[in-house]
């Protein structure tokens, strides 16, 4: 019974946890990081709901995940949240499949735009 417990709790452990891409902030731009940049500068950025810091800023982002898909790498969702009234929120995801670029750009002052033409998709 006591091994039998000691098994389940080692497969709780090991079992279907995702490890979440590492974020690490670094001083300057090497071969591995990555410069996120915005206009106006001191946005805050969070990377998959992790606040890492303000514009503008080096980070390294390993992607490496290990779930339960089999999956190698992980998605990557980068937020830009706005200092001042007057700027607007901002998000940039980066599927698995996508290199991240060396960098990225927030325009901070760009407001979602919706369009204004309605077309009628029915066919008569």
């Amino acid at each position: 019974m006591k091994r039998l417990l000691l098994m389940l709790l080692a497969l709780n452990i090991v079992g279907c946890a995702t490890t979440p891409p590492r974020i690490q902030v670094v001083s300057a731009l090497t071969d591995k990081s990555t410069e996120i940049l915005s206009a106006p500068p001191g946005a805050r950025i969070e990377i998959n709901n992790e606040f890492v810091g303000e514009t503008p800023l080096f980070v390294e982002i390993n992607r490496y995940c290990n779930d339960w898909t089999g999956a190698e790498y992980c998605n990557v969702v980068i937020n830009a949240i706005p200092k001042e009234k007057g700027q607007y929120a901002q998000t940039k995801f980066f599927d698995y499949s996508v290199k991240i670029p060396k960098k990225i750009f927030f325009d901070m002052r760009l407001e979602l735009v919706s369009p204004k033409k309605q077309y009628d998709i029915n066919v008569k």
